[in-house]
């Protein structure tokens, strides 16, 4: 019975994500042809696409097939750009794609096609279920993940060069006396507020002793609430979201205020969650106490290559002096808590 359960489990799987893939391709092809191409299904499509892949590699997860940090770099890639997208158009700013990104997701459904199938084929008496473990679990199984991921990372990194004016890689030259008006949905006054009451975390960035300081306690007390069993995962996930959240904000913030303002808070939780995301972090209250005193002086006198990032202009390098002092406050806390577990090692045998 279990068997039969399984054997319907795994065609149903493999039917009914082989009609996902062949119908989407066929919906561009139809589209493209008749030009009946819509905004919103420019959007939702390759949403669809996205929600079809991270389902199936989820699942592979479960079946420690593939490996969950691999696969946490493609759903936050993959939504993390469709999010960054949804600000784009309410900021009135163009988002370009790529090619590459779309042979990525091809790719990734040929990738989850062929595991679907021996998947199937194990529940069934095709092939014998030890011939199809091989195969699952192969060496070139771990190596096709990796290499997908790799070229996942390397599309990231593409669609932020491609779009390096909006990740503030490089600056827009406008006349400073007309510069809110010639921001085109800058000049709204909602958005502007939207975006301070965000960048500020509900108006954090607005109180007037150490706001910074506050802000990464407010992170710090998230992560606190989360599972220890997902900690990790959820801190890198957190920061990462709040990573492509903070891009457009700041490309508004800038253009209608200073660069950097005070009151922009997120870049400090953004740090203090990659810093978090360490999966040999231990979470009791010292050392917790020790990272964030390493991140906050880190960040607060920012020691080389943090000055040399904070120098810079641009939404880009306003979190990415915050995550390098993240790094540099995780890597301090590993060697510090490695030599205090080798002394501890050394007292106990002596």
């Amino acid at each position: 019975m279990v068997i039969d359960e399984n054997r319907a489990i795994a065609a149903s799987a493999c039917v009914l994500y082989l009609i996902g893939a062949i119908t989407d391709y066929f919906d561009g092809m139809i589209a493209r042809k008749y030009q009946i191409i819509t905004a919103e299904g420019k959007f939702v499509d390759p949403l669809a696409d996205k929600m079809l892949t991270s389902a199936a590699f989820i699942a592979f997860v479960q079946l420690d097939i593939v490996a969950l940090w691999m696969i946490l770099i493609i759903i936050i890639r993959d939504f993390g750009t469709t999010f960054l997208r949804i600000w784009a158009k309410k900021i009135d700013i163009r988002i370009n794609t790529s090619l590459l990104a779309k042979w990525k997701t091809f790719i990734q459904m040929i990738f989850i096609a062929y595991i679907l199938t021996f998947v199937f084929l194990k529940n069934t008496e095709l092939i014998s279920p030890q011939i199809a473990d091989k195969i699952i679990y192969s060496d070139v199984t771990y190596i096709s993940m990796l290499l997908l991921t790799l070229f996942t990372i390397w599309t990231a990194i593409e669609y932020v060069l491609a779009n390096k004016e909006h990740f503030g890689l490089v600056k827009k030259k406008h006349n400073k006396k007309n510069v809110k008006e010639n921001v085109s949905g800058v000049n709204n006054i909602k958005k502007i507020l939207f975006c301070k009451i965000t960048g500020s975390f509900l108006g954090i960035g607005f109180i007037p002793f150490a706001p910074g300081t506050i802000a990464t306690f407010i992170a710090v007390g998230i992560y606190l609430l989360i599972p220890d069993l997902y900690k990790t995962q959820i801190a890198l996930i957190l920061a990462s979201l709040f990573f492509f959240i903070s891009i457009p904000i700041i490309t508004v913030l800038e253009k209608t205020d200073t660069p950097d303002p005070r009151y922009f808070v997120l870049d400090e939780m953004v740090g203090i969650w990659f810093a978090l995301s360490n999966p040999y972090f231990n979470p009791e209250i010292l050392w917790l106490v020790i990272l964030i005193l390493l991140f906050r002086l880190f960040d607060i006198f920012k020691p080389y290559p943090i000055n040399l990032l904070n120098s810079k202009k641009g939404a880009f390098f306003v979190l990415a002096d915050d995550i390098v002092a993240g790094f540099l406050a995780s890597m301090i806390y590993q060697i510090i808590y490695t030599l205090y577990n080798l002394l501890g090692i050394y007292n106990y045998l002596n």
